[in-house]
């Protein structure tokens, strides 16, 4: 269990890493949204977590949650 955490977590921050260096490329002008880079990263840590079912589908559950509504709010906005 313990190294698994320790696989998540480094996965997190190389994801992490990868959306900073491209957010230089793309510019300052460009906006995040952390939302769903949030949704992602629970999305992408539930498929981790497959041998503990149970937390790895409140990850995945919890991760499309936050997509859906963000997305239903961009919506509304636009």
């Amino acid at each position: 269990m313990m190294i698994e955490l320790i696989y998540a977590g480094v996965a997190v921050i190389f994801v992490l890493l990868l959306l900073y260096i491209s957010r230089k490329k793309w510019g300052k002008n460009t906006k995040i949204n952390y939302a769903l880079i949030l949704a992602f990263v629970l999305i992408f840590l539930g498929l981790f977590f497959n041998s503990k079912p149970e937390i790895g589908y409140l990850l995945l559950a919890l991760g499309a949650i936050i997509a859906i509504v963000e997305r239903i709010i961009s919506r509304r906005k636009s």
